[in-house]
This record gives C-alpha cells, structure tokens and sequence, in this order.
C-alpha cells in the first residue's frame, strides 16, 4: 500500500497492464486518459480523477499517473482503479495521511501530539500549561490525579537516617567499610556454591595467559591423572587414562635433561 500525503500532488506508477487474452504480454501502447482512471475516495463512489493529464506508458506495461491536490484531499483509504480495453484491470490501493504524518515518516518533521491525559486523568489546557511554564508548585501547579512528592511519607524523617545506616554497610573505593553479616553470608555461599561445582574436563594444555581455573584444573589433572613417559615424550592423559590430554618431549644427553612445554 502506497502512502501518499493530503492534498499533495503526486504522480502514481500503476500496473502492470497485460493483454486480457493472454494474461501475460505486457499492453504498452494504451491510451489512458483522464476519465479511465477511477478514484474512490475513502470508501466513496467512484469517479474519474480530477488531474487532466493522461497516463504516460513507462516500461514493461508500467504507467506513470499524475493525481493533483484534489485527488489526493481526503484522508483515508484512496483506490485508483483502470479497466483498460484490451488489458486486465489494474488496481492501486493508498492510503491518504495527514501533512505531518507524512512528513515526520518520510521527511524531517516531528509527529505532533497533544497531551490531554495523564495517568488515564483528563487534564485541563491552564493546568497543563502552568505546569510547563511554572515548574512544580505544591501550592498550585500540581498535576491532577498525580500523587505529588510533597505528599508521599516514605522518604522523610527517620526513613532517611534508616537509608544512611544501609548505605553505610555498602563497601566503597575510599573507604573500609565491610558488607553486613546478610551480605557476607550471601556472598559466602555463592562463592561455595561455585567451588563445589563439577567442572568440565579440559580439552588441551592451558595457555600462558588462560585462565586461573584452567591453570589450576591443569595441576591437578598433572598430579592426580595418568602420564605415559617414552625416551622422547611425556603424555598426560585424560581421565580415561588412554586419551591423550597433551604431550611433551624430552631428551637426556647424560648430562642435562631437558623437557618441552606441553601442548
């Protein structure tokens, strides 16, 4: 669906238009005048376009077609419809916006919008612009049907100092305040929580720069696991004891021995 602005020229590209025989070649020598081209204005009867000029045949049954402000003056539904002798019928379905809707989809425009409610509560014109022109006065610009900050009791008096206690319990950069003991025993069981959980086997040696789990899962896996030891290698295994985790050479000339890194 084609969106075209109110009461705005415009021209149209309407089509294809092929052969009513045939159904496929396209007609590209139609004279399509004025009264061929037939509007129905949000949902009105039909009736010829009001824009003079004749539709110009552009490629491949394609034709453009020129509509002026009058065509395009009621918003809503427009059909643009031409029933050609010789070709099938050829409809267009657009719908008319307003200047700025259009304008703020299509151009630079901003949509406009009135502010008559908030908060599902009917405002008035002078409330509203007291409001934006005054700022908020508990006297007098005050919202209606908003509950206002001077009338709310779950910041004031010793709910603030309450406040101040709890923040105080918060550790900062600056100082060596420590959590209180409902922090610390949460944090204290996560960090459990995550020790004691199994860990995924590691799929080879851990690099220089791995990470500390890793590193630490790699030791292990060196001190508790299987290693297989030839003239030249060092292996160590999986924990099935036959997959090779990774491996390293070594070489003794008798005087030095010397051992690769794992990979």
């Amino acid at each position: 669906m084609i969106e075209l602005k109110q009461s705005t020229a415009v021209t149209l590209l309407i089509g294809p238009f092929v052969d009513s025989t045939d159904g496929d070649t396209d007609e590209t020598g139609l004279t399509i005048a004025q009264a061929d081209v037939r509007l129905s204005k949000n949902g009105g009867n039909m009736a010829q376009k009001n824009e003079a000029t004749s539709c110009t045949h552009d490629e491949l049954g394609y034709y453009t077609c020129p509509l002026d402000a009058t065509d395009t003056n009621t918003l809503g539904a427009l059909k643009v419809v031409v029933h050609e002798s010789g070709a099938l019928h050829v409809r267009e379905d657009c719908m008319v916006l307003t200047a700025n809707q259009w304008d703020s989809k299509y151009s630079t425009d901003l949509l406009q919008t009135n502010l008559t409610q908030i908060g599902g509560v009917t405002q008035s014109a002078t409330d509203l612009k007291d409001f934006a022109d005054a700022g908020y006065d508990p006297g007098t610009n005050k919202v209606t049907g908003v509950k206002l900050v001077d009338a709310s009791t779950d910041m004031v008096g010793t709910d603030n100092a309450a406040l101040a206690t709890e923040l105080l319990k918060v550790p900062k950069s600056d100082s060596n305040v420590v959590w209180n003991a409902t922090a610390q025993a949460t944090i204290k069981t996560q960090v459990e929580a995550s020790l004691d959980a199994a860990q995924t086997e590691l799929a080879s040696a851990p690099a220089y720069t791995g990470s500390v789990r890793n590193m630490i899962q790699w030791a292990f896996t060196v001190l508790k696991g299987v290693t297989a030891t030839t003239d030249t290698s060092i292996s160590v295994k999986k924990a099935d004891g036959v997959t090779e985790l990774a491996s390293s050479t070594i070489s003794d000339d008798g005087t030095t021995f010397d051992r690769g890194e794992f990979s």
